[in-house]
């Protein structure tokens, strides 16, 4: 019988050839005929997929399930697999790629974009799984809680930024552009440009009104 460490170690060895196959694919091997390494990449899934079903037969009973039907126990269990963020995030990876992998079928010239982008967000999904297993060793581990909870309090940073950034961009559309109409594209730009500021780009040609249209 494998030791704890031995498991783990297999586990991590496995996941991360998983996501090298799956690089491979995405960078390499993603063509309009749907080739034999996504369909080994499918079964990894499925097998993933069969893990999670086993993991949420496993909860451990709640107060009143041996009172309830096996189909409020079957719901029980469901929510109470769904509430964990991390079980959240296993089911919306596995979900992702099978509606990646069920376009490809259903893919033209016009649509062939839309797979590729949903399996590469996919991928980032799988990759982000990483922390899960990094979460287990003791120096590691004790980071990605801290940083988690930086993130938490740094979520109501941003709602306070959002609020003077959003403030800044209708004023100086306003004053920029007078009478301007009403368009998808003219919100875009009113919140595009104070983005980019952020970042330094101050689009002083504009500012400054030296800007030639075409």
């Amino acid at each position: 019988m494998q030791s704890p460490k031995r498991k783990f170690a297999n586990n991590m060895i496995s996941y991360l050839v998983f996501l090298s196959l799956f690089a491979y694919v995405l960078l390499f091997d993603l063509t309009s005929n749907v080739s034999t390494k996504e369909f080994v990449l499918l079964a990894w899934v499925l097998t993933i997929l069969v893990e999670e079903i086993r993991q949420m037969h496993q909860i451990y009973h709640m107060p009143g399930y041996e009172k309830a039907s096996s189909c409020v126990q079957r719901i029980r269990k469901l929510k109470n697999y769904i509430s964990k963020d991390w079980n959240s995030i296993d089911v919306f990876t596995i979900v992702m790629f099978l509606l990646g992998f069920g376009l490809r079928f259903k893919q033209s010239r016009d649509t062939f974009d839309w797979p590729r982008v949903v399996l590469a967000v996919n991928f980032v999904a799988f990759v982000f799984r990483l922390v899960h297993l990094f979460s287990v060793e003791k120096t590691i581990g004790s980071k990605i809680i801290i940083i988690l909870r930086m993130v938490n309090d740094l979520l109501y940073v941003l709602v306070i930024m959002a609020v003077f950034l959003l403030a800044y961009a209708i004023a100086s559309h306003s004053i920029l552009y007078p009478g301007a109409t009403l368009t998808w594209e003219t919100a875009r730009q009113i919140i595009r440009k104070p983005y980019f500021h952020l970042y330094g780009e101050l689009f002083l040609d504009e500012t400054e009104g030296t800007y030639k249209f075409k």
